[in-house]
């Protein structure tokens, strides 16, 4: 249950930091919470406020209208602007760098508060505008409130002029390189552990004539987000079986595709197959919360899109080579989950369906490779990018993969480049990295 929630959650909160309204909802609920308790404050004290400097005395009720008024009006429309140029930013994002990564721009918080706050700072002034009573009755008039509405307008020239200088060094190539690749170290980090366990695992029952094959397949469609592990491993246990996963996180599954293979005595019944097929989220799109080829994939894309004809930009493809070398040389040193799960007694309950190092080495490497013909600057970075990370691994099979996409960029070399000078670079690179 506890591993149930976590990746519910996780899941959950992917899916509301990616979205505009969960922050501006929150601070429009503060604004709505703010003017009730101030309000209740200039009630239990009427002639309490806080003059700014001077420039606001104990206002009539018509004079706080006229503030409250304007405030609301001007900060609405800033609001409006503010919202036009995150579509516009948006829109550039996604013609520049690849529709995959509005993602990153509609996560980023400095978004989502600039906009919360013009919005709380409008229903906010519009709540202290409908406290103040009309003058036929006793009028009762909230300075402190009006105090506060001003001295958040204040705040908001602030933030806008910081939402400006925010728009013009966001949408800059290399810090949204920059911003894809922090996100990719931090997966790596969480994803592949720093030591490996050498848990024994021991024989399972699966072994025994009685039992059988069984596959059970999807009841929707999509992208797999996440895959609640701990949730199979409890069926595996409470039905004395063996689950095999074939699918994970990223991959794209119809309706009715095999998505578990169960080794057990009996069939499973629905109820069964609705649970595991439950321990599945899907949706529309990829998530990166268990899916670490979904930041390589991104740095990918913008290196493929630089380096299209129309855009032309091989530097901004370099930079996106040096991050992934980053990349590679950290998961180089730390080591793969694992891809089986025990129960208590150490018998073999689940088998995972897990990334492996050929296949995240040619998700960063060959699309890179198939677009860059002809340019020799970034076939031979990639293979200096290959050396550097060789250098920090002593394991066969990693040096094994990364030989082959060192003679496979070799061959692109010298099929494309026409310039002998550049094909001669190139082999040097090459051979270096032969001679380590």
């Amino acid at each position: 249950m506890h591993s149930f929630l976590i990746v519910r959650l996780v899941n959950l909160w992917q899916r509301l930091s990616t979205s505009f309204w969960f922050i501006p909802a929150l601070m429009t609920l503060a604004a709505i919470l703010l003017f009730f308790y101030l309000s209740q404050v200039d009630q239990e004290h009427p002639d309490l406020y806080f003059p700014l400097i001077g420039m606001l005395d104990p206002v009539s009720a018509e004079g706080g209208r006229v503030i409250l008024s304007t405030i609301a009006g001007s900060t609405i429309t800033v609001a409006a602007t503010v919202f036009s140029i995150t579509i516009v930013t948006l829109t550039l994002a996604a013609n520049q760098f690849g529709p995959r990564l509005l993602k990153n721009f509609m996560r980023s918080k400095s978004y989502q508060i600039v906009l919360g706050s013009f919005i709380a700072t409008f229903v906010y002034c519009l709540c202290v505008l409908s406290s103040i009573q009309p003058a036929d009755n006793s009028e009762f008039i909230p300075h402190l409130s009006i105090n506060v509405a001003v001295l958040l307008a204040l705040t908001n020239v602030a933030i806008l002029i910081y939402f400006i200088h925010h728009v013009a060094t966001a949408i800059q190539a290399e810090n949204v390189i920059r911003d894809v690749s922090y996100d990719l170290l931090q997966q790596i980090r969480s994803f592949f552990p720093a030591d490996r366990k050498n848990a024994e695992t021991r024989p399972n029952e699966k072994d025994r004539v009685s039992d059988a094959d069984y596959i059970l397949t999807s009841t929707k469609w999509g992208y797999i987000q996440a895959v609640e592990y701990g949730t199979l491993l409890d069926i595996a246990v409470n039905n004395d079986c063996l689950i095999e996963v074939l699918q994970r996180a990223g991959d794209y599954v119809s309706q009715d595709q095999r998505l578990v293979r169960v080794r057990a005595r009996k069939k499973p019944d629905d109820k069964m197959h609705k649970r595991i097929c439950g321990a599945f989220i899907i949706g529309s799109q990829r998530s990166p919360e268990q899916d670490v080829e979904f930041a390589i994939r991104q740095l990918v894309e913008v290196a493929t899109r630089a380096l299209s004809p129309g855009i032309n930009d091989p530097y901004t493809a370099l930079g996106c080579i040096d991050h992934l070398e980053t990349a590679l040389s950290l998961i180089v040193s730390r080591h793969f989950p694992a891809q089986e799960m025990q129960d208590d007694k150490g018998y073999l309950r689940v088998q995972l369906n897990s990334v492996d190092f050929r296949g995240i080495v040619a998700a960063a490497l060959n699309q890179i490779r198939q677009n860059a013909n002809g340019k020799a600057a970034v076939l031979i970075r990639m293979v200096e990018a290959l050396n550097v990370i060789a250098d920090n691994t002593d394991d066969q099979d990693y040096l094994a993969v990364l030989q082959m996409h060192v003679d496979m960029i070799s061959r692109a070399g010298k099929e494309s480049l026409s310039e002998k000078s550049d094909r001669d670079d190139l082999q040097r690179r090459v051979e270096e990295f032969n001679a380590d």
